[in-house]
């Protein structure tokens, strides 16, 4: 079982490739279970920003910007994967966004 099978049951796929987080309590457990187990792994951290952010709990940014350390390291390595670019914009975006707590 690799790193990303921990986070099974956190998400559903959608067309084109793309996956929906899920927000729920279960969801937010396994993510928080996730971080604690594998410090480093960016995929946790951007889904707990996404759902506390959601929650209005101003916590989200502790972890977005833990992901956005996580990912612009990532992101240097000549063979990641795409989905760290994307996932590194996102929170980049969240961040940015004046209107968040």
């Amino acid at each position: 079982m690799g790193i990303s099978d921990s986070m099974d049951g956190t998400w559903s796929e959608l067309p084109g490739g793309r996956i929906e987080l899920k927000m729920t309590d279960e969801a937010m457990a396994k993510y928080q279970e996730v971080i604690a187990k594998y410090p480093d792994f960016p995929f946790s951290y951007a889904a707990m920003a996404r759902a506390l952010q959601l929650r209005k709990n101003p916590k989200w940014r502790e972890h977005a910007e833990r992901g956005v350390e996580i990912l612009e390291r990532t992101t240097s390595l000549s063979e990641h994967h795409g989905s760290h670019d994307e996932v590194l914009i996102q929170l980049r975006s969240m961040l940015s966004e004046k209107a968040n707590p």
